[in-house]
């Protein structure tokens, strides 16, 4: 009996009848897999991008408006406050909202004053197109 199975396991594992399909199939796995991933990446870069671009945009559009503005002038903490403020506004109108099945533009950055210096930041979520969870 055990040496049947074993002769059987023997002429299954020498035979090549099928083997273009397995590796056909494990190819195309693969290929998936990195479309997948592309795909996505793409998204994630194209979403990145956006953000930065509004953020500068933010960035020097609050800047020129605070330096002429006479009443953020007066003092430190009234220039960060006006900075803050037209970063948000300026934010809100440069990115492009839910590009991508993103979150961008539907927040607020995150600004906090360190020695004189205001600070930006902005974080995304992106979901995934063809991998859903």
């Amino acid at each position: 009996m055990l040496n049947k199975l074993f002769n059987k396991w023997l002429r299954f594992n020498n035979s090549e009848d099928g083997s273009v399909l397995v590796v056909i199939s494990l190819m195309l796995l693969i290929l998936i897999l990195v479309v997948n991933i592309s795909v996505d990446m793409g998204r994630i870069n194209m979403v990145r991008q956006n953000q930065q671009n509004a953020v500068d945009a933010a960035k020097r559009a609050a800047n020129n408006y605070c330096t002429h503005n006479a009443a953020a002038k007066q003092t430190t903490a009234n220039m960060q406050s006006c900075i803050i403020a037209q970063v948000n506004k300026y934010y809100k109108a440069n990115a492009i909202n839910g590009l991508a099945g993103s979150t961008i533009g539907q927040t607020n950055p995150t600004t906090s004053v360190n020695n004189g210096i205001v600070e930006i930041y902005v974080s995304d979520k992106v979901n995934s197109v063809i991998v859903k969870q």
